[in-house]
């Protein structure tokens, strides 16, 4: 896997964190070019009530936002290195941002977990969710850090016992997705797998202690071995590169994890539910995203079809 050639950040061109900029020009590969968005947000029944004044408020708005997010590109593209174009547009954000990734074919999105002003409760605002559940590009979302600051611990969850072909190839992105990106900002990796006898409790009552020891230990050798295996393919390796198997389910194992050792960035796969092609993300996801106290990278699957239209 290359880095990524063309990436798109979402930022408030009139009060730029520059977080978003910063990261997406760090993942990038050196002949990409990277996109700013700003988009004027539809304000709905509010606008109605201001008249013919709301014409003139949204025009002068988006004037604004195009002269702050110009100047924004010409300082910031000569610290970085990399191109970086424009773009101001309005409506509801989320749908903003998909239109324009499959309009420029953008590769990664890098926007705020949460915005300053969301009201939703949790780690991730409206935004980041719906782009988590209907972008069809790989999604960043930024938590609460230093401006600029770039991971120097991140960790990847996988699912090393996958037996199906699509989640198979899927960890394998995530895999390298994660490997690349440390070895390009020159952070550890630790990769983690969490394995579970499902029903444990009531699987115990009906065989002998023998006998669960050695479903234990076959479900344990799966995961090692599945992790082992997708270790071998990488085609990048970083500097600092850690396998760990933890006992018990993902939803709880991997926030709690990852926050205790205070990992910078966690990097998932997303799998859609059967029947509603890229609209939701799998059970765990959902689960484990809003838990997590760093920044995600969100892996879609190759397959993922957005129900934005163009």
């Amino acid at each position: 896997m290359s880095a990524y050639v063309r990436p798109l950040a979402l930022v408030d061109a009139l009060h730029p964190a520059l977080a978003e900029l910063q990261l997406a020009a760090a993942f990038s590969d050196e002949s990409a070019e990277l996109t700013l968005l700003d988009v004027v947000p539809d304000q709905g029944w509010t606008w109605n009530l201001l008249g013919k004044k709301a014409e003139h408020i949204r025009n002068k708005l988006q004037a604004d936002k195009l002269l702050a997010i110009d100047k924004l590109a010409k300082d910031e593209a000569q610290k970085c290195g990399v191109p970086i174009k424009t773009v101001v547009t309005s409506g509801k954000t989320g749908q903003a941002v998909i239109r324009q990734v499959l309009a420029g074919k953008h590769d990664l999105v890098v926007l705020q977990a949460k915005g300053p002003h969301s009201r939703r409760t949790g780690g991730i605002g409206d935004t980041g969710w719906e782009l988590l559940r209907r972008c069809p590009c790989n999604v960043l979302l930024l938590g609460q850090q230093p401006s600029g600051a770039v991971p120097k611990k991140i960790l990847v969850s996988l699912d090393a016992a996958a037996e199906d072909e699509r989640h198979i190839d899927l960890n394998k992105k995530i895999f390298a997705a994660a490997a690349q990106i440390a070895v390009k900002v020159g952070a550890s990796l630790t990769a983690i797998h969490c394995w579970a006898i499902y029903g444990e409790t009531l699987v115990r009552d009906y065989m002998s202690a023998a006998e669960f020891k050695d479903i234990e230990k076959a479900t344990h050798d799966l995961g090692e071995k599945g992790l082992q295996t997708l270790c071998a393919e990488l085609k990048e390796k970083p500097g600092e590169l850690h396998l760990k198997l933890i006992r018990g389910l993902p939803n709880a194992e991997i926030p709690a994890f990852a926050n205790a050792n205070q990992f910078d960035l966690v990097v998932m796969g997303t799998v859609a539910r059967s029947g509603i092609s890229g609209a939701l993300l799998g059970n765990t996801a959902e689960e484990v995203l809003p838990q997590l106290q760093g920044s995600i990278l969100a892996i879609k699957p190759d397959d993922f079809v957005s129900p934005v239209n163009p």
